[in-house]
């Protein structure tokens, strides 16, 4: 759920300290973790792994909250992965699907750029999820989960097959990526 309620979040954050005490009383071996890319916060371009969180949204504090959690009960057992943007679901495919055809544009900057942003799609987390369901030992702490190269949002909204016109405006989003080198090491280094 992506929302910026606070009492809503707050109530996803209880439920989730609630699924890492009880998992943690069971011999569980290796928990796995959605999260977001949203705790990076956008204080930067590009996002490591190893960067440090500073959340800019109410979403982005209460999902590093509930990495926390976990990281608190399961230290070493664990693979959080970060998700970019989930094509077609993040804000952008969300409104645009949900909106009437003459009201789908998308703010441009005046040499008609948008932001860059990494995407997720269903192939590579399928092939994540597969490779870590098989290879439980190789995966590491945190891994930014997305595609190898960041793309334009209007590129994206364009794989969708959804038409848009621009919109020039001073107040574009900044380029926000992830670095996903690590994930490819590892998913190029073995068989999916």
């Amino acid at each position: 759920l992506v929302t910026e309620n606070k009492h809503k979040l707050e109530e996803i954050e209880r439920f989730h300290s609630l699924i890492a005490q009880k998992l943690s009383h069971l011999a569980v071996g290796k928990v796995i973790l959605i999260s977001s890319s949203a705790v990076y916060g956008n204080h930067k371009h590009i996002f490591y792994e190893y960067d440090t969180c500073k959340p800019s949204s109410n979403y982005g504090r209460s999902k590093l909250n509930i990495e926390n959690t976990y990281l608190d009960k399961f230290h070493g057992n664990i693979s959080i992965f970060r998700l970019g943007n989930v094509l077609g679901l993040d804000t952008v495919g969300k409104a645009f699907i949900n909106s009437n055809t003459r009201s789908r544009y998308i703010d441009c900057r005046k040499d008609y750029s948008t932001p860059m942003r990494t995407y997720v799609d269903a192939q590579i987390l399928s092939d994540t999820i597969l490779f870590y369901i098989r290879n439980l030992e190789y995966l590491p702490q945190k891994l930014n989960i997305g595609r190898k190269k960041p793309q334009s949002m209007h590129s994206a909204v364009q794989e969708l097959g959804i038409d848009f016109e621009f919109r020039i405006t001073d107040s574009v989003s900044k380029d926000l990526a992830l670095d996903t080198s690590q994930l490819f090491k590892i998913l190029g280094r073995y068989e999916v």
